[in-house]
């Protein structure tokens, strides 16, 4: 999502730290296990109002445990967890002013569409007059009109999925928590209803706490993304921070698709290391070349050798996948590209394109250039950032959205 699209949010964020408001939702170091499983591990997340956050990672990373601890759903066994500052820990997920969109619908099938929409403020006694005037905007906004005395047995997925988008709206709770809500949908609907899902939480100036493995769906519809990776918090911010300057090369390649290539420091070419010396790192580094940065042409001394192992024309771009001394390598360029033979190539990439990281830790060296993006130019952390044990500097994830 555009930060233009959210100009009071996008003034917080360019705030001094000193100077912002209380977040709306905070994890004070939050940890929950069930056994020798880790669910979160000592979290620390800001959230403030007006936010899309989209909780990141693979499966059992902890962002649905997360989501749930937010919820109420679970009870963290440290920490706490605060909304509007007020400690919630442990207030039962109805006192807690939110609303919730799960996977599976969550809509009862013997209810109509009407009924399932208005279900839970029929419930909490809200008058007639204001139940019907909620339902007449949900409807209206989700698309739903004329299906009102439907069943869910009735409608299609991406219907059913509206039906319980009208039930959040219907809600008018200023926080809504999404569970891997297109996970049942085809790709081709997914992508109709994640537009319908910004846009519907633009209009409401909702605070919505997404969750989802798919990383399209995250750099496509939030303004933060909390990248998460067994139970800890691997990196918070934009998807031009995530993209652009990785803190770990576990963020580089979980974001990204095709991934980030890593080389070894061994295998770099001495004209590739532009001003890398072996004893900045002691040789222990991997560089990071993101596919669109990565030139692979036909001959040249100077570059990686490479040997073509295919190549995949896409339309608007085409992948050219290559094997190396350092291992696979993938390269993407705009368009058709003239052939190349199976040998005799090389590849290269420029200096201000390459990300160094620990091939130990896996975290980050050296700070990538400035990000240039929607919000402008965006420092990365400067020289005197944190550094490990060795010495080296690396960036520091946080979790301040």
């Amino acid at each position: 999502m555009s930060n233009a699209a959210l100009p009071g949010l996008e003034r917080l964020l360019n705030m001094p730290e000193a100077m912002r408001p209380t977040p709306l939702i905070r994890l004070d170091s939050v940890s929950k296990r069930w056994g020798e499983s880790v669910g979160v591990d000592a979290v620390d997340l800001e959230i403030h109002e007006g936010a899309f956050v989209v909780l990141l990672g693979p499966s059992g990373c902890g962002k649905s445990t997360t989501l749930r601890l937010i919820a109420g759903l679970e009870t963290p066994d440290r920490g706490r967890v605060f909304i509007r500052d007020a400690d919630v820990t442990a207030r039962a997920p109805a006192g807690r002013g939110l609303s919730m969109v799960f996977q599976s619908y969550a809509l009862f099938p013997h209810l109509t569409v009407r009924d399932n929409i208005t279900f839970g403020v029929r419930v909490r006694g809200l008058p007639k007059a204001t139940i019907a005037e909620r339902l007449g905007r949900a409807v209206a906004m989700t698309g739903l009109e004329g299906l009102e005395a439907r069943k869910p047995s009735e409608l299609s997925g991406g219907q059913r999925q509206r039906v319980a988008l009208a039930r959040a709206i219907v809600a008018g709770h200023p926080i809504c928590l999404m569970d891997e809500p297109l996970s049942n949908l085809d790709a081709k609907l997914r992508h109709s209803v994640r537009q319908e899902i910004r846009a519907l939480q633009r209009n409401l100036g909702m605070t919505v706490v997404y969750v989802t493995h798919d990383q399209t769906e995250a750099m496509g519809m939030a303004d933060r993304i909390v990248l998460m990776d067994r139970g800890r918090i691997a990196q918070a911010g934009t998807p031009e921070d995530l993209y652009l300057a990785p803190a770990s090369m576990f963020v580089a390649g979980f974001i990204g698709s095709p991934p980030m290539n890593m080389i070894g420091a061994v295998h770099v070419p001495p004209a590739l290391r532009f001003g890398i010396l072996e004893r900045d790192f002691g040789g222990d580094w991997v560089i990071g070349v993101r596919p669109e940065n990565l030139e692979i042409t036909a001959g040249g001394d100077d570059g990686l050798p490479v040997r073509i192992r295919d190549v995949e024309y896409l339309g608007a771009e085409t992948l050219v996948y290559a094997e190396s001394a350092a291992g696979p390598l993938i390269a993407r360029s705009p368009g058709p590209l003239p052939p190349l033979s199976g040998g005799g190539a090389s590849a290269r990439w420029a200096g201000t394109a390459q990300h160094v990281f620990d091939s130990t830790t896996g975290r980050r060296l050296e700070p990538a250039p400035a990000i240039r993006s929607s919000r402008g130019t965006v420092p990365i952390p400067p020289a005197d950032q944190p550094r490990d044990a060795a010495g080296h500097r690396w960036c520091n994830a946080h979790g301040g959205l």
